[in-house]
This record gives structure tokens, sequence and C-alpha cells, in this order.
């Protein structure tokens, strides 16, 4: 199982996110997102769905302070990560994060 974190909102960042879950499933991979409860349990699931993963993708478009605060408790709980984003997510507001390798998507992927 892995987990997979996005924050993309416009079509070009959602149709290459489609084509990273896709590409996970073909390659035997369960994508779960933990940030998906009801009510008040976001949080919860966060941890726990966090917890099982194998592996964490992380997709780090436009930043989402959600996507890092569960970046963050990927990194907490040891969890390997894959950290990727659309063209300019190399250029990153956050200090803890501006050493570590970012894979790039372009237009085409």
């Amino acid at each position: 199982m892995a987990r997979t974190l996005s924050g993309v909102t416009d079509s070009p960042q959602l149709e290459q996110a489609r084509y990273v879950l896709n590409s996970l499933r073909e390659a035997g991979v369960t994508p779960v997102r933990g940030d998906v409860a009801e009510g008040d349990e976001i949080i919860q699931s966060i941890r726990e769905e966090t917890a099982r993963a194998t592996h964490v993708f992380v997709d780090l478009t436009e930043y989402n302070l959600n996507v890092c605060l569960e970046l963050g408790v990927a990194d907490t709980l040891g969890r390997p990560t894959f950290l990727f984003g659309c063209e300019g997510t190399e250029k990153t507001p956050f200090r803890c994060i501006e050493k570590r390798r970012i894979h790039i998507y372009g237009e085409k992927l």
C-alpha cells in the first residue's frame, strides 16, 4: 500500500496526478488517501493510513499546507517518500524541503 497526497486543483495537474495514480495501480500498488474520512477524524485517518503505508508519494504542486503536514507525518514515522510536482515546484518556500529531490513533471509525462 502506498499513500498518495495531492493538492492539485487545475486540470493539467489533475490529469498528471491521475496518470501517476494509474501508473501506481498498474504496478500493483494500492493508492490510499489518508485525508478521506468522515466527520472530524481526518487527522486520525492521516496518521493511520500513513502508519500502514510502505511508501508515501507526495504531490507538492502548489504547496498545499495539508499536504506538507502529511509529509511531516510520513517523515516522523520514517516512511520512504517520493516527492513530485509540476514545473515550478522545485522553487520551494520551505527550507526543510529545498534540499530534497523533487521530481518534476511537465505538460507531458
